[in-house]
């Protein structure tokens, strides 16, 4: 049988505590987990500098991206939806040159976000998982550095399925 209930406050008898939701029913509305987005890195290669910090600029277009907050090669917190986020990221260094270190960063606002910040020897993938509270308008982009001893300028990696930036929203947190 379908239909609707309307009501204005769910409680528990005792008028506070936790409602539990049975497996199979659906949730929309407030309760979604959006904002999320999702991108991968493009086939076009960017280079990187020895011993500077670059941003990640060859982006496809987003697989999703719930609230268009994708834009300028970066993911900003839109209005309404401060909270808790999830960010992860990965990128892929094949590289046989010189180079004794990758690192891969998050900047937050144009900053280095200490939680995550993370090296690697070539040939080998960085990656970032870590939960954060954002407020809107923040905004998020991944950087690359590497040390290649020559200074001659290094092409990154695009293997579309280890270098990409996804970011969601958690709820309930």
């Amino acid at each position: 049988m379908a239909g609707t209930l309307k009501v204005g406050t769910i409680t528990t008898p005792s008028g506070s505590g936790s409602i539990t939701i049975p497996s199979g029913v659906s949730l929309s509305g407030g309760v979604a987990n959006t904002p999320n987005f999702f991108v991968r890195s493009d086939t076009t290669g960017f280079s990187l500098s020895a011993g500077s910090h670059t941003k990640v600029t060859s982006w496809t277009t987003p697989e999703f991206d719930t609230a268009s907050a994708w834009s300028d090669n970066k993911f900003t917190i839109p209005s309404g939806q401060a909270g808790k986020y999830c960010v992860s990221a990965s990128a892929y260094f094949n590289y046989t040159g010189s180079a004794k270190r990758f690192q891969m960063s998050i900047r937050v606002n144009g900053s280095a976000d200490g939680l995550a910040t993370i090296s690697a020897t070539y040939n080998n993938s960085a990656k970032i998982s870590y939960t954060k509270e954002f407020s809107v308008g923040d905004y998020i982009e991944m950087y690359l550095y590497q040390d290649q001893v020559n200074s001659t300028a290094y092409t990154a990696a695009n293997n579309a399925e280890q270098t990409f930036l996804s970011i969601y929203k958690l709820i309930g947190a």
